[in-house]
């Protein structure tokens, strides 16, 4: 089932210059040098430097269009019919594509038939391939609603079933990403905000910081990949949507991943 915040947002920031002038002259002689003065009308090509005031309008920046980060489990986790739940397994990663994975968490010496789980991952930017053949353990966690929100885990473990990783012996996590919520309840660090100045009145933008216990905020741009290392891990980061329109309150304004890079 789609774990999905739907919504949208139409916010649009205008910014318009306009500059004018007009002459009058009662003397027909001096009519004609009006008419020089339309090379004044060239001298509005000065009117040209108010499209650089255009440029300015570089602050409708503050607009962004909504982007999410989706997850869907398959089949679907906790009671049937029930769009809220908190579900996390250990198990073997069986098969991976860009952004999708299956994991069987019937351990080879657990005398269990095999029960895949296959996830589905849907983000801006986002080009993740786990492992195959390595242990991972999985949280997935999604409440439903009006301010519905979604935090995914997938965390390399050096053992399972007193089995040892036979891919890799490290705990770091392979990603972690979330949707309408800034803290994530599996992150090695706190997610902060700071709210951006916007021209006008265009909503509210916000600029997204990750700060490991000790350390000092790393903070990520939207809508591109940063390279950063963060609780003794490299990753490459993501703010997937950090605005907010004004007079709404759906969807929540922050969406980011993190994918960890070995």
């Amino acid at each position: 089932m789609a774990l999905r915040v739907l919504g949208s947002l139409a916010v649009v920031c205008l910014i318009a210059a306009c500059d004018g002038e007009t002459r009058s002259d009662g003397s027909g002689g001096s009519a004609g040098s009006g008419g020089t003065a339309g090379a004044g009308g060239t001298a509005g090509s000065g009117g040209t430097a108010g499209s650089g005031g255009n440029a300015g309008s570089g602050g409708a920046t503050c607009w962004h269009p909504v982007k999410n980060v989706w997850v869907t489990v398959t089949p679907q986790p906790g009671d049937a019919g029930l769009v809220s739940y908190d579900w996390s397994t250990t198990g073997k990663v069986t098969a991976s594509a860009k952004n999708e994975l299956t994991i069987d968490d019937c351990p080879a010496n657990g005398g269990c038939s095999a029960n895949p789980h296959k996830l589905t991952l849907d983000a801006p930017l986002l080009d993740f391939v786990a492992p195959v053949g390595a242990f991972v353990s999985v949280h997935a966690v999604q409440h439903a609603g009006w301010n519905s929100s979604r935090t995914l885990a997938i965390r390399n473990v050096p053992s399972w079933n007193g089995q040892p990783n036979p891919v890799a012996s490290h705990d770091r996590f392979h990603l972690l990403a979330a949707d309408g919520v800034l803290k994530h309840p599996d992150a090695p660090f706190e997610v902060t905000t700071t709210l951006v100045p916007c021209p006008g009145d265009n909503g509210k933008l916000y600029a997204l910081s990750f700060t490991a216990p000790g350390k000092s905020p790393v903070t990520v741009p939207y809508g591109q990949i940063a390279s950063v290392e963060l609780a003794g891990q490299k990753w490459k980061a993501s703010v997937v949507r950090s605005y907010e329109a004004n007079a709404a309150d759906y969807p929540a304004p922050y969406a980011w991943w993190l994918q960890g890079v070995e």
